[in-house]
Formats: C-alpha cells, sequence, structure tokens
C-alpha cells in the first residue's frame, strides 16, 4: 500500500482510520460516502490535493491542519447543505494554491488574505460573514465568487467571475477583484 499516491472513493461507508497504511498518499477524493470519522486525515502527511462530494461531513476537523503540503482543498455538495471550518483552519494550510467550496460556509474571508500561494477560489459566501476592507489575493489567477447566491460552479474554472446580489455594503472590499474580473454580475 506504500505505492498508493491517489484513492477516488465513491458510494462507500469508512472510516478513515483505514487510510493510515497508505503513507505515500498524494490525492484523496471521497464522492457520496458515508464517513464515520475524518480525524485520521491529519496522518496523511504527503496528502497534496482533498477533494469531498457529496459526503455527509458538515464539519472540517482540526486536524487538517496538519497537512502542511495540502495544495488544492475541494468540498463540492449538490444540496443545502453547510460545511463549518473551524477558526483560523485556512490560515495554517499555508501551501494552499486552490480553494473551492461550492456551498454555504463559514470560512473567514480576512483569514483568506493570509493565503499568499493562493492562485484558484471558488466559493460562495453570504453577507453573515466577516468582510474585509479589501480582499487582495495577490496571486488569484481564476476565481469564482458567488455572494448571497448559489455559486455557478464548474461553468469555467479558468475565468475571474464575481457574482454579487443582495448586498447593501460598500463594494470597496471587491475593489481589486473587480478590476482583474472577467464576468460580474452585480
Amino acid at each position: 500500500m506504500k505505492a498508493l499516491r491517489v484513492l477516488h472513493l465513491q458510494d462507500v461507508i469508512l472510516s478513515l482510520e483505514v487510510l493510515e497504511v497508505v503513507t505515500n498518499l498524494r490525492t484523496l477524493c471521497l464522492v457520496n460516502c458515508e464517513l464515520e470519522n475524518i480525524t485520521p486525515l491529519g496522518n496523511l502527511k504527503n496528502l497534496e490535493i482533498l477533494a469531498f462530494c457529496d459526503t455527509n461531513i458538515y464539519e472540517l476537523p482540526e486536524e487538517l491542519a496538519a497537512l502542511r503540503g495540502l495544495k488544492s482543498l475541494h468540498f463540492f455538495s449538490s444540496g443545502n447543505e453547510q460545511i463549518n471550518f473551524p477558526p483560523n483552519l485556512l490560515s495554517r494550510l499555508t501551501s494552499l494554491q486552490e480553494l473551492h467550496v461550492t456551498c454555504e460556509n463559514n470560512v473567514n474571508l480576512p483569514g483568506l488574505n493570509s493565503l499568499s500561494r493562493l492562485t484558484g477560489l471558488s466559493l460562495r459566501v453570504s453577507t453573515a460573514q466577516c468582510f474585509p476592507e479589501n480582499l487582495v489575493f495577490p496571486e488569484l489567477q481564476s476565481y469564482n465568487i458567488a455572494v448571497n447566491e448559489d455559486l455557478r460552479f464548474m461553468q469555467e474554472l479558468n475565468s475571474r467571475t464575481l457574482e454579487i446580489t443582495k448586498f447593501s455594503s460598500s463594494l470597496s472590499a471587491f475593489e481589486k477583484l473587480l478590476c482583474k474580473c472577467g464576468k460580474s454580475w452585480l
């Protein structure tokens, strides 16, 4: 099992403790899985890509902060589920280059500005989340951000799309993103 680098699991029920023997795993994709315990994910030190799609996970464990080499985190949901991120979890994933969260979430937006390597972002946010004065993201090359709207995800991962509805605050938080935007709906 040491040679296994990519694992795609679909329609299974499992505890991720079984993955502790897979020491060189780089990519883990979980699709429509019922997961009993995901805290062992923090033990997969070589993991670079982690994707959850329509799983029963609604809160990411604090242990994910141990994944220092994680470059890409995906959380897709076709339903109305919400994913909760522990405070400051994302800001501790300093190697993160891509973040894709298509469902409701509690992502700390100011914390995302500290991710200096972030180049790709798909995110659904609401006005309930704290908006910093200016979302900078200096290295961001592609993004799809929906504020108070469902995310039109996967339309173009290489695009620069910003969709804002029912937002009564100042748009200054989005000034830098608007300058680089390819498509916008305000």
